[in-house]
């Protein structure tokens, strides 16, 4: 094929449409890109909520099924359930992250927790 004949296939560029599409951010270059986690994060967030419900901490069982790092300094679990959607984790390196895993979730099932008797 030669290129005249890909010319002719190809359609028209009409600019008044391309005036009006939306301009999108460039997901490459900014900050919305999200930050790759290590998998060792959500494999300890999972043994945290475990040895929660072991422990009979937490009403229901939770599966951590995704987490992100929402800035150098904060993460969020997320376990998709009706219950709980998600919980933010405050985590620096240096400590461990299934204990502040722990700790946010601890905090977020005894708010829960009151809410429900308050009702």
């Amino acid at each position: 094929m030669h290129t005249n004949d890909r010319e002719a296939l190809s359609p028209p560029y009409n600019s008044t449409k391309a005036s009006k599409m939306i301009s999108m951010p460039n997901l490459l270059t900014s900050n919305l890109m999200p930050t790759v986690v290590p998998h060792t994060h959500k494999a300890e967030a999972q043994l945290a909520i475990d040895e929660l419900l072991s422990e009979h901490l937490i009403p229901f069982k939770l599966k951590a099924n995704k987490i992100a790092r929402d800035d150098p300094s904060q993460y969020t679990v997320w376990f998709f359930d009706s219950r709980l959607h998600s919980v933010i984790v405050p985590w620096n390196a240096g400590q461990s992250f299934k204990e502040k895993v722990r700790a946010a979730v601890l905090d977020r099932v005894s708010r829960f927790r009151l809410s429900n008797v308050a009702a």
